[in-house]
């Protein structure tokens, strides 16, 4: 035959002001529940049925004090550590501890309640948010201490663990994310969205940013766009700049009025005003300079002090690193050069390999084989594109489609193919013999390329004609001497 045992027993109330011995099992007959004693905490440690855990664990109370008694709003109940109390108006909180009697103590306060005044249009929530606002009005904040400190601010909308936890009458800002805004205290009109989007400003006014630490160091910025992670990272006391992408400008700490847009653009800048980047990487270590434009991806990537430099297209100017007043647009157009000034190259690759100065190459390949040298001007495709080219010539001019120049000092028009100049209606030409074709003016003149000594030097047009129809009439020049 079985034994039955029993244990103590007793009623809620009953087993609180008593202190069971440790391993000692207490009935509760209010609720059925089990009390573990430990021989020191009254009441022992309550274990509850599985059935009853929902009952117990998440209640409604309409006040503090009526939470404390365990009155909810239809029964009354026991405490158990972890319980959580919806108090309306007086908060959220979790029993952290039991005793007897239950007092204040014994809760922690979780969420502070919804601080809607319907006169003043605020509605914010969010455990220590929007503790200390006076007059401010037509504020919206949810997370933890956002707006705490806001005072007479308004117009404010926030969204995040501690957003604009520090402002106190900075007006119509808009902050999501954790700590957007944090350290703001009198900005007005600033948008952050970001985790430390603007983490630092204290009283810049009128900015963007969009990013996580997106101009998140700055405390007196104005008028500033940043857009993407780390863009404008440290910029402060600045205003009117645009940095759009990941790690734009993050190590300017002042500047004003740069563009910079695309992946780690004008990234190692730092004090400089009115440079414009866009493109990846370009102008990517661009230090001091000035007076620079570089559109296109690593356009003038390279270029650390060199100043006045204007470059478009993939990798134009990429080399550049103190070079000053270049003007390179095309696709690797001046790529090569790193010191050269007053430079202009316009058309793919062109003067791609110089790294002289004073040049001026107009052509996809004009002027693509120079190196060192300086004063030269190359015009059409592929001017100074040959093997032939003198690579340090000085001061030479060579026009037209392969042109190209073998000495210092010398001008040529046209590539080898090349026999004849015309101006206005007259024609100089070399050919072997006089011509039978075309139309001719009078005066044009047409050396001899086969001439020889005691021959003549070629023939000059004296009559005027087209061999189509009257021809023209040449006289042969004078012979040239034995």
């Amino acid at each position: 035959m079985s034994t039955q045992v029993k244990h103590r027993r007793g009623s809620a109330t009953e087993i609180a002001a008593g202190i069971p011995a440790q391993a000692e099992l207490w009935f509760n007959t209010t609720d059925n529940s089990i009390h573990v004693g430990d021989g020191v905490t009254l009441g022992g440690h309550k274990h509850t049925a599985q059935s009853a855990i929902s009952k117990y664990t998440n209640l409604q109370s309409t006040s503090v004090t009526k939470m404390v008694a365990g009155e909810t709003v239809d029964s009354t109940v026991d405490h158990v550590v972890g319980q959580i109390w919806h108090t309306g108006t007086e908060g959220v909180w979790k029993v952290s501890s039991i005793a007897a009697p239950m007092t204040t103590a014994n809760f922690e306060l979780i969420a502070t309640p919804s601080k809607s005044d319907s006169t003043v249009n605020n509605d914010v929530l969010g455990y220590l948010s929007y503790e200390n606002n006076t007059t401010g009005y037509n504020n919206t904040g949810l997370g933890y201490k956002a707006l705490q400190a806001n005072t007479e601010g308004f117009d404010n909308c926030v969204v995040g663990v501690q957003a604009m936890k520090d402002n106190t009458t900075g007006n119509r800002n808009t902050a999501i994310g954790v700590d957007a805004l944090a350290k703001n205290t009198i900005g007005d009109h600033n948008l952050a969205l970001g985790q430390n989007a603007l983490g630092y400003n204290t009283e810049g006014t009128y900015n963007t940013a969009l990013g996580i630490d997106a101009l998140e160091y700055g405390q007196h910025n104005d008028f500033n766009i940043a857009i993407g992670q780390y863009a404008l990272l440290n910029l402060d006391n600045s205003t009117g700049n645009t940095a759009i992408g990941y790690n734009v400008m993050p190590t300017a700490t002042s500047g004003n009025s740069n563009v910079a847009i695309g992946l780690n653009t004008l990234e190692k800048q730092d004090g400089v005003s009115s440079n414009t980047a866009v493109g990846s990487e370009a102008a990517r270590f661009n230090e001091s300079g000035t007076y620079i434009t570089a559109l296109g991806n690593k356009a003038a990537r390279s270029n650390t002090v060199g100043t006045h430099i204007t470059c478009m297209g993939d990798q134009a100017a990429y080399k550049n690193l103190d070079g000053t007043h270049n003007l390179a647009m095309g696709f690797t157009a001046s790529y090569q050069n790193v010191s050269g000034s007053y430079n202009t190259s316009i058309g793919d690759n062109a003067l791609f390999s110089n790294t002289g100065s004073s040049n001026t190459a107009i052509g996809s390949y004009a002027g693509y084989n120079i190196t060192t040298g300086t004063e030269n001007t190359f015009i059409g495709y592929g001017a100074g594109f040959t093997g032939s080219q003198k690579v340090d010539a000085t001061n030479t001019t060579a026009i037209g489609r392969g042109a190209f120049t073998t000495d210092n000092n010398t001008v040529q028009l046209g590539n080898p193919s090349v026999v004849g100049v015309g101006v206005g209606a007259n024609n100089m030409y070399w050919l072997a013999s006089v011509p039978t074709t075309g139309i001719w003016a009078r005066g044009s003149v047409v050396f001899n390329l086969s001439v020889v000594a005691g021959g003549s030097m070629g023939w000059m047009c004296v009559t005027a004609g087209d061999f189509a129809g009257t021809p023209p009439v040449f006289k042969a020049m004078p012979n040239i001497a034995v």
